[in-house]
Formats: C-alpha cells, structure tokens, sequence
C-alpha cells in the first residue's frame, strides 16, 4: 500500500499526516478512484490520538429546520459538522477528518455527487478522509443527507 506521506498519488503533507494519522491505497484502481474522490482507502490512527466522533449531521440551520434545496442541505450539513469538531477541539475542523460515512436520499443523482466530492474537496483540503456513502430509504426530517465523521485532535 502506498502512504499518503511518501506517494506522488498524495502530493504534499496535510493535517492528518501531520496529526500521525497514515493514509492508503493499494496500487491499481484504488490510487485511481482515491484520487477522483478525494479519499484514501485505509487509514491508520496511532494509538495516543484522541479521537472524535460525530453523530449524524443534517443540513438544519440553528432553528433545527431543513434549509430549502440539496445544495444548500450538503453544504449546511458540511458546516455542522465543522461546527461540531470544534466545539469537540478539533482546531482544524474538516481538515481532522480521517473517516466519513454520508447517507444520502433515495433520489440522488449524479448532480448530487458531484456537489458532495466538491464540498469534500473544499472542506478537506489536502486531506484524503476514508469515505463511505450509502443511499438509504429515508432520513430524519426528509433530509438530502446525514453525515458522521470521525477526527483526530490536533
């Protein structure tokens, strides 16, 4: 597996490296998809991290309602997880995610992932998080998305 630290397919350092946390891909297609969606297929995280983990996050404003659009809801929900991480003291916010699971509704479309693998890109930075996304039957409140994260203290 190539380390996200010594590999041309994961050019310079970023937060995670920086925090211990080695990320992965095998040769082959996993380098391939990894770099199309911003991702490392295997993450290590040393033993001494403190480690956060946030719950299901929604594109809610600070009323506890929906905002009006997909777009908006993944862009809100990516805000309320950074709001979250550093309330927990993850002073680098996105840029301490090493995994995330996004549950997406049954009508998402390539539009959709399009605006998600952006926002991950924005949010992350150089930072390549494993990822996880499942489409599910419903979501709380009718939500577009939900995600969860899991992030190392730095």
């Amino acid at each position: 597996m190539a380390n996200e630290s010594s590999n041309e397919n994961f050019p310079g350092r970023s937060q995670l490296t920086d925090l211990g946390v080695g990320c992965f891909n095998a040769p082959g297609y996993s380098t391939t998809f990894a770099k199309f969606a911003n991702l490392s297929n295997a993450v290590t995280v040393p033993a001494n991290a403190t480690i956060i983990h946030i719950t299901g996050q929604l594109g809610v404003n600070d009323e506890g309602e929906l905002v009006a659009g997909p777009a908006q809801q993944l862009l809100q929900a990516f805000l309320n997880v950074e709001k979250n991480l550093l309330a927990a003291g993850a002073r680098h916010g996105w840029k301490s995610v090493y995994k995330c699971v996004a549950y997406h509704s049954p009508d998402l479309n390539e539009e959709r992932l399009q605006i998600y693998a952006g926002l991950i890109k924005e949010f992350c930075g150089s930072n390549k998080p494993s990822q996880t996304s499942v489409t599910v039957p419903t979501l709380w409140l009718g939500a577009y998305i939900e995600i969860t994260v899991e992030a190392v203290v730095g």
